[in-house]
């Protein structure tokens, strides 16, 4: 009985963990100071107009597009 429990436990936990992860070919920000500042959708959305495709409801830019590093 606790085996399953534990089991149960672990796939909630991974299937939590799959949810908040960034989509995978989701383009990096480039590291300049304006993508650096940028801390709210609504600042994102004063450059970047809505003519670029997105899924519906687009939701948080800075969760998907995260700054790119070391290159």
């Amino acid at each position: 009985m606790q085996k399953n429990i534990m089991l149960i436990m672990i796939l909630v936990i991974l299937s939590a963990a799959c949810a908040v992860r960034r989509p995978l070919f989701s383009p990096h920000r480039p590291p300049d100071r304006d993508h650096r500042e940028a801390k709210t959708v609504e600042q994102c959305l004063a450059c970047h107009q809505d003519n670029i495709p997105h899924e519906p409801g687009r939701g948080d830019c800075l969760r998907c597009h995260r700054i790119l590093e070391g290159e």
